[in-house]
């Protein structure tokens, strides 16, 4: 297989929040370097998402060279968040079945994002000594990403989707880390290993999703459920599942760029 290239490269630094595109970015074994390190953290110790806070979509995040960000939203000022001290409180979060020691920002974000929510939270940063393995490839350790460091999807298959939809659909909504063009659709389910540029990648599974892919990544908006619906159309499961997209782990590399060539190796 051959002409397939890396077209898109998307990190998000607060999970759920907006996504940032970039040219170039390193990978590394939790994700792509920045990606979902930090998260927002309700009351209970429980992860907020899109799932629950559409709006999250909304909130705007740029990611500063060591890792902290700065937050934005209309009508408040932007905020700089750093990185919390090494001596920084720590507190159990529950992200799906896991729970992780985290981070805990600075009062004046926790401040600023409950004040903008219109609820009491927390803003969480995982540290490198936090553990949290995937599934299926437990010699990993993932960031705050829902289960797998990297999500790939491909044009293809965005294409036989809007087909279905007769409507375009935009990538955004499925939150990729990494879109690649020129294979059939839904190939990508088939790949176990694939090279793109000098990074190689196993694919662990397909990706299932949920109604975050109803949420309009621009005005934070969910538009029913006719997305989810298009997609079990063409990619529904026996256990009533959707799926879109393949979660992967890396192997070995480190840098990628869009233009990358991608190499179907397994």
């Amino acid at each position: 297989m051959s002409g397939i290239r890396l077209t898109g490269l998307h990190i998000y630094p607060v999970k759920s929040a907006r996504g940032t595109s970039l040219t170039e970015a390193v990978a590394e074994s939790r994700g792509l370097r920045f990606d979902r390190r930090w998260l927002i953290v309700g009351q209970d110790g429980e992860f907020v998402t899109q799932r629950t806070e559409p709006r999250l979509a909304t909130l705007g995040v740029a990611v500063r060279e060591d890792g902290g960000v700065t937050l934005s939203a209309d009508g408040y000022e932007d905020l700089i968040v750093p990185i919390p001290a090494p001596g920084a409180t720590r507190m159990p979060t529950v992200i799906w079945s896991d729970t992780v020691d985290a981070q805990i920002a600075d009062g004046e974000a926790n401040a600023w994002l409950s004040a903008w929510l219109g609820r009491p939270v927390w803003l969480a940063r995982m540290p490198d000594d936090t553990a949290r393995p995937t599934v299926l490839a437990p010699e990993v350790n993932v960031s705050f990403a829902d289960g797998y460091p990297y999500l790939l999807c491909s044009e293809e298959s965005l294409a036989a989707l809007s087909q279905q939809a007769e409507a375009p659909i935009p990538i955004d909504r499925f939150r990729p880390n990494i879109v690649v063009a020129g294979a059939e659709a839904w190939a990508e389910e088939q790949w176990s290993h694939i090279r793109i540029g000098g990074v190689v990648f196993e694919c662990m599974k397909p990706c299932a999703r949920c109604v975050v892919v109803t949420t309009d990544q621009t005005s934070g908006i969910r538009s029913g459920t006719a997305v989810l619906e298009h997609i079990a159309a063409l990619r529904g499961t026996p256990d009533g599942k959707v799926i879109f997209g393949v979660n992967a782990v890396k192997r070995s590399g480190a840098l990628l760029k869009v233009g990358d060539a991608v190499v179907i190796e397994g």
